[in-house]
């Protein structure tokens, strides 16, 4: 019997198998790639907000930026992530999401070149929600960590991971869970006064929940408002 070799025909065949193969292997991979750093962001994430906690513990409960009395002194993001990293409450590489790449602070004043996340906005009147909120109360409604939004107004927000409805928003919620969520319009809920009554039980009274606070708008003071830069 006479045996034929490898034809062209053969060869083209094999080439076009492979492409098909590599054009559904690589968005998987890219898909697979982007979950795992994803997780690793949540982890990191969640480590900044116990240094948050951490630092607290010291301050009366209050986070970096309040004083003893619950007075925004420094409330810069610039200024807290400083403290933070200053104070050692968690490694510098932490204050960088994995998705990108930025500089690593080693000493001297912070700036965003050195950070990837946005922090509550606490520019605000003593009592406020958001100043409440500044300090460890374990409220699960209450957002004080999360990607920074890197739209602009014609695009809309947008996350490092992704648009809305895509990938999605981590956040960081003041009991210390982190959540992915897929927009950033969300429900919240702020302290609204900390007592105690006769009995010497704390009581705690909130402002009623905001079934769509978007976190990069700022619509009133008892309601989120994440920032990146500034105050």
């Amino acid at each position: 019997m006479k045996r034929h070799g490898f034809t062209l025909i053969d060869l083209a065949v094999v080439l076009v198998l492979l492409i098909v193969l590599l054009c559904i292997a690589i968005p998987m991979l890219r898909e697979e790639t982007r979950s795992a750093r994803a997780v690793q962001s949540y982890t990191m994430m969640r480590g900044i907000h116990q240094s948050l906690i951490m630092y607290g513990q010291s301050n009366k409960g209050w986070y970096p930026g309040m004083n003893r009395k619950g007075v925004a002194v420094k409330p810069r993001v610039e200024d807290r992530f400083y403290m933070l990293l200053d104070g050692g409450f968690f490694a510098a590489d932490y204050a960088i999401s994995p998705v990108e790449v930025k500089t690593i602070w080693t000493t001297g004043e912070v700036s965003s070149e050195n950070y990837s996340y946005a922090m509550a906005d606490i520019d605000v009147s003593k009592g406020a929600g958001r100043a409440n909120e500044w300090r460890e109360m374990m409220n699960r409604m209450a957002p004080a960590i999360s990607d920074r939004n890197t739209g602009n107004e014609e695009e809309g927000a947008k996350s490092l991971h992704g648009k809305d409805g895509e990938f999605g928003w981590e956040v960081a919620w003041n009991d210390n869970h982190v959540t992915m969520e897929k927009e950033h319009v969300l429900k919240t809920k702020f302290m609204k006064s900390r007592r105690y009554d006769e009995r010497g039980m704390l009581v705690l009274e909130y402002y009623d929940e905001n079934e769509a606070d978007d976190l990069f708008v700022a619509a009133g003071e008892d309601d989120a408002w994440m920032i990146y830069e500034g105050q």
